[in-house]
C-alpha cells in the first residue's frame, strides 16, 4: 500500500482500490454516477435567507445532472435559482457498510427546452402538486464518493481478504 501525501490517499496496487486518509475506499466517477442513479431520495444543502439548510428531496439523474421538483415560491425554489448547492445521497446497511456520494454544482430552473421535456418524462414522482411544481437541474461540477467498509463495532472489514478474490471482505477474527 502506498500513500500519496499530496492527495492524502493511499492505493493498494494488489487490489486496484484507492483509500482516503480515513481508510475509506474512494469511488470512481463511474461508480458514483451508478450509485446516484440507483437511488430516488437524497439531501440538498443550500443557503436560504443567510442560513444553511439541508432538505430531503426526491430526484432523478438525467444526462449526468440531478433533477428535482419543487413548488414555486418555496424556500427551496428561491434558494435553487442559479445557486451553488451541495447534494448528498448514501446507503448504509444494518452492519454499517455502505457508501456515500457528494456533489457540488449549480442549481437552475429548467425552462422550455429539450432538458425540461426529458425531466417531465422522467420517473420523478412529485411529492407535491405537479401542476404547481418546477423542475430544477443541478450540474455535477465536483463529485466524490466513499465506500464504508467498517462494521458498526468499528472493526475493519479490510483487514482480511481472500488473496485471490478482492471482492471478499471478511471480518477480522
Amino acid at each position: 500500500m502506498t500513500l500519496d501525501p499530496v492527495a492524502g490517499r493511499t492505493s493498494d496496487p494488489n487490489w486496484g482500490m484507492e483509500f482516503d486518509v480515513n481508510g475509506l475506499e474512494v469511488l470512481s466517477c463511474d461508480e458514483c454516477l451508478e450509485l446516484l442513479a440507483s437511488q430516488k431520495v437524497g439531501r440538498i444543502a443550500l443557503s436560504s435567507r443567510g442560513l444553511l439548510v439541508v432538505l430531503p428531496v426526491n430526484y432523478v439523474l438525467i444526462d449526468e445532472q440531478i433533477v428535482i421538483r419543487t413548488r414555486r415560491g418555496t424556500n427551496l425554489a428561491l434558494a435553487t435559482r442559479n445557486s451553488i448547492i451541495a447534494f448528498e445521497v448514501d446507503k448504509i446497511d444494518e452492519s454499517g457498510q455502505g457508501w456515500s456520494v457528494t456533489i457540488r454544482g449549480l442549481a437552475r430552473e429548467l425552462c422550455e427546452s429539450p432538458e425540461l421535456t426529458a425531466a417531465r418524462n422522467a420517473p420523478l414522482t412529485p411529492w407535491l402538486d405537479p401542476m404547481k411544481s418546477r423542475h430544477v437541474a443541478v450540474t455535477i461540477d465536483t463529485m466524490s464518493g466513499r465506500r464504508v467498509t467498517f462494521g458498526l463495532d468499528g472493526e475493519s472489514l479490510l483487514e482480511t481478504r481472500d488473496q485471490d478474490d478482492p471482492s471478499s471482505l471478511n471480518r477480522r477474527a
